[in-house]
């Protein structure tokens, strides 16, 4: 286990924490939506990194029709927004996909991974639950500050049965 502080260190310590496990997630993340064989579905929109936080500012956004992401700095520290489709797209369901999608969250942003304390940087306070309908408004609406990402379908590959070696 990692040494471990909390965030009453100087804000930018806890931050830089957050914002490296906030890009782990989001790789992981589009790891996961790869796998999906529908085009669509492996569609994004992302807003542009802003380095300096502002107050309610969105530093990085990621919004795909299975998984919204975002790192925003509401008041003086860096928290992590998300969301994942609940109900089935078309004929397939991807619980799935989003099950694993919550596990990366919380297992990134656990205290055993960090060497900062930065378990309460998840915020459950306005989880996106419809990010489809999310992803078809902003899209249609044409937001100008994100832009179009398609994330190239890699099939999963299959698991291999080990051996029992002698």
């Amino acid at each position: 286990m990692k040494p471990q502080t909390t965030h009453a260190l100087p804000g930018s310590a806890y931050n830089a924490e957050v914002r490296k496990a906030y890009y782990r997630i989001l790789k992981q993340a589009k790891a996961l939506i790869a796998t999906v064989e529908q085009h669509e579905l492996r569609c994004s929109l992302v807003q542009a990194d802003r380095s300096k936080p502002v107050f309610m500012n969105k530093v990085h956004e990621f919004v795909s029709p299975l998984i919204y992401l975002c790192l925003m700095c509401p008041v003086d520290t860096y928290q992590i927004y998300f969301g994942f489709e609940l109900g089935s797209i078309s004929e397939s369901d991807f619980t799935n996909l989003t099950s694993k999608f919550m596990r990366t969250l919380y297992k990134q942003t656990s205290a055993e991974q960090t060497t900062i304390n930065i378990e309460d940087c998840v915020s459950t306070y306005n989880v996106i639950t419809e990010c489809n309908d999310l992803f078809d408004y902003m899209e249609e609406r044409g937001k100008s500050n994100h832009t179009f990402e398609l994330i190239p379908y890699k099939p999963q590959s299959a698991k291999r049965k080990l051996r029992k070696v002698a």
